[in-house]
């Protein structure tokens, strides 16, 4: 059903399946796949969808219009202060999405905000945040000078959490292994109309790059990433040249490759199948044919196998050299869970090291721009 909801969206309309299952079988698929709206907008149509779960998605709907409205005030707080400070940024993902699928006469929330900053600008870009009414969130000074993630957490003026960016690859490991630039996605950087104003973002065919490769290291499991996809591929021409070049140039072409594969065979996005083939190499293709269709039974991000077939496409050259590392873990054992949360000693909210772990990393990031 979720599958169908989504296709619509699309634009390929379809008979509606019936719905037999039961009230929190339907409940986890739709929240797992982030379609409470995609059902809101097209539930109606599904002959067997239980009443209470309709008005649910009705009032998650509502709440998130609302939302909205937040959301759009502190992106214009944050890119005035930005502005302000001489800092150049770039919106990324959530309300450039929202604007694509609302151009597609589909709803989608922004429900938080990710702002691209070049790396020696990152300092200042935080202080012009909280001069503006932010505070910073993340609190684990300690972990932030050790790992070198590529983001902080800041909550805006009016509640919104603000993940700013000085790089799309968070984990230091996966971007040893990327080379992209972000002085070069904030040169290419191009206006778009949000929140009543003109706002920087990603050039479209970066922007295309990224939502495929932010989406292969989640896991690429949910329905609704890969309609992100399906729309941004349908919003406007897409200069696949240019698409390829980028995603080979930041050395992502397998993940990019996959997304673009498994969009197209569960959403009939329209991808040239010479780009398929140019991006992704023949094992991982293959792969994709096995694991892909497993999506719609996945429920989690990470765990299953197309989960972590994206994923291992980012981190593995091959699909041999994934299974070989996939078996080490098995032997070596599981891994925690990942918990965010400020009693997690391992989460970005857990308050530990001090300010001066805090101007370490500024100063490390600062050093990238180098």
């Amino acid at each position: 059903m979720v599958l169908w909801a989504a296709r619509r969206a699309a634009g390929h309309d379809a008979p509606p399946p019936a719905w037999r299952g039961d009230d929190g079988a339907l409940r986890a698929a739709v929240a797992h796949h982030r379609a409470w709206l995609l059902l809101a907008a097209h539930g109606l149509d599904v002959p067997g969808v239980p009443g209470a779960v309709l008005a649910e998605a009705r009032a998650r709907r509502d709440r998130a219009r609302r939302a909205q409205l937040q959301t759009d005030a502190d992106l214009t707080v944050a890119g005035a202060a930005l502005d302000a400070a001489g800092v150049r940024w770039a919106c990324l993902k959530g309300p450039v999405l929202t604007a694509v699928h609302a151009r597609a006469g589909a709803d989608r929330a922004a429900l938080d905000l990710d702002l691209l900053v070049a790396p020696d600008r990152l300092a200042a870009a935080l202080d012009a945040l909280e001069g503006a009414g932010g505070a910073l969130l993340t609190r684990n000074f300690a972990l932030l000078r050790r790992e070198l993630p590529g983001e902080v957490a800041v909550r805006g003026r009016f509640g919104t959490v603000l993940d700013l960016h000085w790089t799309l690859v968070n984990r230091a490991g996966r971007r040893r292994r990327t080379t992209v630039s972000t002085a070069d996605l904030l040169d290419r950087a191009s206006p778009v109309q949000l929140a009543g104003r003109p706002v920087p973002a990603l050039q479209p065919d970066d922007a295309l790059v990224h939502v495929c490769l932010h989406a292969a290291l989640a896991g690429a499991t949910r329905v609704s990433w890969l309609l992100d996809v399906t729309l941004s591929v349908q919003d406007r021409p897409v200069d696949w040249s240019r698409v390829v070049g980028t995603a080979r140039a930041w050395g992502v072409p397998a993940p990019v490759g996959l997304v673009l594969v498994r969009a197209a065979t569960l959403l009939a996005a329209p991808v040239p199948r010479s780009v398929l083939r140019r991006l992704a190499a023949p094992d991982w293709r293959l792969a994709e044919r096995w694991a892909g269709p497993r999506v719609l039974h996945s429920t989690a991000d990470l765990g299953s196998w197309p989960s972590r077939l994206a994923v291992g496409s980012a981190e593995h050259a091959t699909v041999p050299g994934l299974l070989t590392a996939r078996a080490a873990r098995l032997v070596a054992g599981r891994p925690a869970a990942f918990v965010q949360g400020a009693s997690a000693p391992g989460s970005a909210l857990h308050p530990a090291g001090d300010h001066a772990d805090l101007t370490a990393f500024l100063q490390t990031v600062a050093q990238e721009a180098a």
